[in-house]
This record gives C-alpha cells, sequence and structure tokens, in this order.
C-alpha cells in the first residue's frame, strides 16, 4: 500500500547537518514521518533537531493502525509539546545550548486517513494528478506579510527576513503547532506525501518539485532527484526529503 524514500544531506556549504529525520514503516503500524531543521544560526540545532524527533518518535511509538483520527490528533500534539519541554529542560543544562531550537513537521498515516502537525517551515505537501498542494502553511514572517498583503508573492521569494520564523520549538514554553486530519477519499488513488525542510523548498521551485514527482520514479528515486537538484541549484541549506507513495 504504501513505498518510502527518505534522506538528509549537509549540502554544499553548511559543515554540520542541523536536520534530521524519521521514518516508520513496520508492517501492521502506522505510517510516521518526522522532519526536523534545527534552527540556523542558533547554537546546538542539530541537537534541538535531534531531541523534537526522538522525543515524538517515542512518543507515538505505542500508536495503532486501527486509531481514530481525533486521538491521533491529541497524540501528535501532546508529542509535539513533549519535545518542546525536552528541549527547552536541555537547554538549561548548559549556556552553549541556550536559544536552540528546531522546526518540525509531523505526517501520520493510519486505516482511517491522515494528520500532519507542524511547527516552524518545515513543510508537508500532497502531490495528486499532477497537482501540488502545500499542506502546512510556514510560521514566519514572510508569511505574515504575504497574509497581510504587505509584500507579493515575487517579493517573498527575495526577502531579506525570509529565514525569521514566528514560531518553533524550544523558543517559549507554551508553543502552539498547527494539526490537521483527513479522512481517506476513496476516490484517489496514487498520491504522495513529501515532507521537507526549507532547504529543499529555498533551493527548488514547484514546478521542478511537480516534474520530479510526475515521474515513474520510486519513491526513493523521487527523493535522491529533489535532492541531486537543490543542491545542483546552491545547496546553501541542509536538505531533507521524505516521500511516501500511497497506492
Amino acid at each position: 500500500m504504501y513505498t518510502f524514500g527518505m534522506k538528509s544531506e549537509v549540502g554544499n556549504v553548511r559543515q554540520v547537518n542541523e536536520d534530521a529525520i524519521y521514518l516508520q514503516t513496520a508492517a501492521g503500524k502506522p505510517v510516521i514521518a518526522l522532519v526536523a531543521d534545527g534552527m540556523g544560526g542558533h547554537k546546538a540545532g542539530d541537537i534541538a533537531s535531534q531531541i523534537a524527533i526522538d522525543t515524538m518518535r517515542t512518543e507515538l511509538a505505542g500508536l495503532a493502525y486501527d486509531i481514530d483520527l481525533l486521538t491521533v490528533k491529541r497524540q501528535l500534539m501532546a508529542a509535539i509539546e513533549k519535545a518542546n519541554r525536552s528541549i527547552l529542560d536541555y537547554a538549561k543544562t548548559s549556556v552553549d545550548y541556550h536559544g536552540m531550537g528546531t522546526t518540525v513537521v509531523g505526517l501520520i498515516l493510519v486505516e482511517q486517513g491522515l494528520v500532519i502537525g507542524h511547527i516552524g517551515d518545515s513543510r508537508a505537501y500532497r502531490f495528486y494528478h499532477g497537482q501540488l498542494e502545500q499542506l502546512t502553511q510556514d510560521h514566519s514572517l514572510v508569511e505574515e506579510l504575504l497574509k497581510k498583503g504587505q509584500i507579493s508573492l515575487d517579493e517573498a521569494e527575495r526577502h531579506p527576513h525570509k529565514h525569521i520564523l514566528m514560531r518553533a520549538l524550544g523558543t517559549e514554553r507554551h508553543i502552539s503547532a498547527d494539526l490537521l486530519a483527513e479522512v481517506w477519499d476513496d476516490s484517489r488513488a496514487k498520491e504522495i506525501f513529501l515532507l521537507c525542510t526549507d532547504g529543499l523548498t529555498n533551493a527548488v521551485d514547484a514546478a521542478e518539485i511537480k516534474a520530479i514527482l510526475s515521474t515513474d520514479l520510486s519513491a526513493q528515486g523521487q527523493v535522491d532527484q529533489l535532492v541531486a537538484k537543490a543542491l545542483e541549484n546552491g545547496g546553501d541549506d541542509n536538505i531533507s526529503v521524505v516521500i511516501i507513495h500511497r497506492n
């Protein structure tokens, strides 16, 4: 029913990969995909992203495939909140870790449907019938300016403060994540889900992503092509990609 691909790449410029990813694919269990991007310019971003992933995978490990979507939403939100507390607690252990933080986006596929939770600007997309749909909305300064009509889409693409986040894990004790739950549409077939950090979306535009997802490549083949394209287009940030084919 599902096939998978994943890759995390340091890129052409950075010395440390501050991204972290996780993919649960065990038979009879929910599919769980997690992608986190440690906050660039802050100390220990790589530690923050790994804490987020490790905490959430532990909190979500007991979910059953036949669980209802409301319970999945609650569990995913609880896992995000636990990850936030874990990062804040770890940051207290050393002055070197003060200010550490991370984005996170999580996708859980169960028998009834899907649930997505995110905070920050790592994204989830769905590709179906040639259309690429962004399922998450960035928690960024540029996104806020766009919503208020203060800048255009073209201006957003080259805005000097494009990387400033309005929300992230590890920044405050009480955080607000966005959640989306959706029952499966039986009329759909061959959906593709893409989770990624901004190292992909800042380097590869929507048209290039659509072109690669339109190919007959395997999920891993598409992941490899997307990462290669990001590197070809500069690769000045860490690049992490998870792809799930739902057949």
